[in-house]
């Protein structure tokens, strides 16, 4: 028989997760599905001698029988995954989704198709409902990569409608992948390898032509997922030869002009979608496609070169800066404006090319731009700190007679995780987009100028220690609010927390206080809200729930505290210094505990038995029941 496990999906076809709906009908985590022919074949000779109503209920079960077990095969099949993912309800899931029409769903690449369409069709959209449940079934990914291969085959209007659309569901399952792999659960992390093997057979058979690959190397540069040593030697078999002998007879001034008419004259857009088509691309391909770019007239061209300084791959950091330091006499102003920020955004031991670029331009004449007025006082708004660590910042500043929307996205452990900056639009319009943010789990409040920038400081630092820097997007941000002092914090949270503590009162810091603090934080925690989605969730986490299935429910909660989250003190001591200082920082009407999340911090580093601190058991009653 086949182990169901917590996160898998219900064999029932509810559509939901396995820990959502059978699990406590079935403690013992027996599987609910026979795993061969043979058994199936079993389970139907007991059909026999049945009423004519039990015979028909008996044919209904058969045929579901049979179809989990195809799906079940299909799955072993295409994904090499061990049977992880039963198949769903499609009827189910597409009258729970709202989709319009019944065709194709008697199959998972039936029932992609079919939602491809409605969205093509404009009949259904990417709404946070489909998110949730696509979040829920990665295992769909490569029923939208088989259908975007088969689409962008076909040349029509419609076909190329369908194409994009199967893209972005694409994007959107490699985005949620991402997501699982970052908790580290191993069946993600096959599930990656699986896609680009089907993705690498598809490239060296000619399945795909040269603007799909382009199209999925820009999805999975979207969703941040690096690709293998084997996918990129893969491209560069296929595409080498052909670029070699498209760049014979280049004119790198007329592709310049074209480039910057597609795209504008932004150069952080130009960098975001000539970086995106070639993240399946070698170093040695994007070392010359850097070369062309820096050479070019258009100086659009030569800044957006220059932001590949910030790429995630460090190959790619020292090729810009060699390529940079031979072409320093055609950096713009703006460039070496530039230079000057994120060089302190590097790590130290990258840091001194981009200084011998800085001085080469100096003496070769380049002026530094100076920073653009406007835009310093912006109203700022940040988030809760949610279960995984990340808080997005919201700022809005003027932009002549309309406002533009900017926003930083932090994640505990990683660093600066995204930026961007929208073109300008009516201030109404952005209040609608806010609001939407704060009346969902989001819960947005105004902050300070002050912790925005020490927000900046912490979180660069955080990429620091994993040789990590920031997207180029966060230098937009910081031009558009003049902050040219952001860098690294050159002290870390337990700094952090010492400072906050330092400004409390003395009798606050009583042990008779400090133990009604502990002994109240699950009360005051959970009351406001702060830690409603403050879990233990990954492989890790799975693996201790599996091996503890079946016993009583305060022993599964004693064995997260004492196995998980006794190794996590410091993360969630951090967590609790970054929740204080965002709740001291925050504009509003009413006091905010930020003072007990930095006692309780104080208290973990003092290794207080969790067992003392209710919103810890509190935390692990949640995570065992999630």
């Amino acid at each position: 028989m086949v182990k169901i496990g917590r996160n898998d999906p219900c064999p029932c076809r509810s559509g939901r997760k396995f820990k959502h709906c059978c699990l406590d009908t079935n403690l013992n985590n027996k599987s609910l599905l026979p795993s061969g022919v043979d058994e199936v074949h079993e389970a139907l000779d007991l059909f026999g001698g049945k009423t004519p109503r039990e015979a028909a209920q008996c044919e209904a079960d058969r045929d579901q029988l049979t179809a989990l077990l195809k799906g079940r095969e299909n799955a072993e099949r295409r994904y090499a995954l061990e049977a992880e993912f039963p198949p769903y309800d499609l009827q189910w899931v597409g009258e729970e989704l709202g989709l319009a029409g019944t065709g194709g769903r008697e199959s998972p690449g039936g029932f992609a198709q079919e939602l491809a369409e409605q969205i093509a069709g404009g009949s259904a959209s990417l709404t946070p409902r489909l998110g949730r449940f696509l979040a829920d079934h990665i295992d769909s990914l490569l029923d939208f990569f088989d259908g975007f291969v088969k689409a962008a085959g076909d040349r029509s209007i419609a076909a190329e409608n369908l194409a994009n659309a199967y893209l972005l569901l694409l994007q959107e399952q490699l985005t949620n992948l991402r997501y699982l792999i970052e908790r580290n659960y191993d069946w993600a992390k096959r599930m990656l390898d699986s896609f680009q093997d089907r993705l690498i057979d598809a490239i060296r058979s000619g399945e795909v032509s040269g603007p799909q690959i382009a199209a999925i190397a820009s999805a999975m540069s979207e969703a941040k997922l690096q690709p293998s040593d084997n996918l990129v030697a893969a491209c560069d078999d296929r595409l080498g030869v052909e670029a070699d002998a498209s760049l014979a007879g280049i004119d790198p001034a007329s592709v310049a002009d074209q480039i910057v008419r597609e795209h504008g004259s932004d150069p952080f857009d130009i960098y975001e979608a000539l970086f995106a088509v070639s993240h399946l691309d070698s170093i040695e391909s994007r070392a010359a496609g850097l070369q062309l770019m820096i050479s070019a007239p258009a100086a659009p061209m030569r800044e957006a070169a220059a932001l590949a300084v910030l790429n995630p791959n460090p190959a790619v950091r020292r090729e810009t800066a060699l390529a940079l330091l031979q072409h320093c006499h055609d950096l713009t102003p703006a460039v070496l404006r530039r230079l000057i920020v994120i060089r302190n955004w590097l790590p130290e031991d990258e840091r001194h090319l981009i200084d011998q670029v800085i001085r080469a331009a100096r003496l070769a004449g380049v002026e530094c731009a100076t920073w653009m007025p406007g835009g310093a006082n912006g109203e700022i708004q940040a988030s809760v700190i949610d279960g995984a660590g990340a808080q997005a910042t919201m700022i809005v500043t003027h932009a002549g007679r309309k406002h533009r929307l900017s926003g930083v996205l932090f994640k505990q452990g990683l660093g600066v995780a995204d930026a961007w900056t929208l073109e300008p639009e009516s201030k109404r319009h952005i209040g609608r987009k806010l609001k939407e943010m704060t009346d969902s789990e989001a819960r947005l409040m105004p902050v300070s100028r002050t912790y925005l920038d020490l927000a900046v400081g912490h979180h660069l630092r955080a990429g620091l220690e994993r040789r990590m820097p920031p997207p180029a997007r966060l230098l937009q941000v910081a031009e558009t609010i003049k902050a040219s002092q952001w860098r690294p914090a050159s002290v870390g949270w337990q700094e952090m927390l010492g400072e906050l503590i330092a400004e409390m009162p003395q009798e606050l810091l009583s042990r008779t206080s400090v133990r009604a603090i502990l002994a109240s934080s699950a009360q005051w925690a959970m009351q406001g809200g702060w830690a409603d989605s403050w879990i233990e969730e990954d492989q890790e986490m799975a693996d201790l729930l599996d091996s503890v299935g079946g016993r009583p429910r305060r022993a599964v909660r004693d064995a997260v505290l004492t196995g998980i989250i006794e190794k996590h003190r410091a993360i969630w001591a951090e967590r609790f210094v970054l929740t204080a200082l965002w709740m001291k920082e925050a504009i509003s009407t009413t006091h905010l505990p930020w003072e007990r999340f930095a006692i309780v911090a104080q208290e973990l580093l003092a290794e207080v038995p969790l067992r003392k601190i209710p919103l810890m058991k509190e935390i692990a009653e949640l995570s065992a029941s999630l």
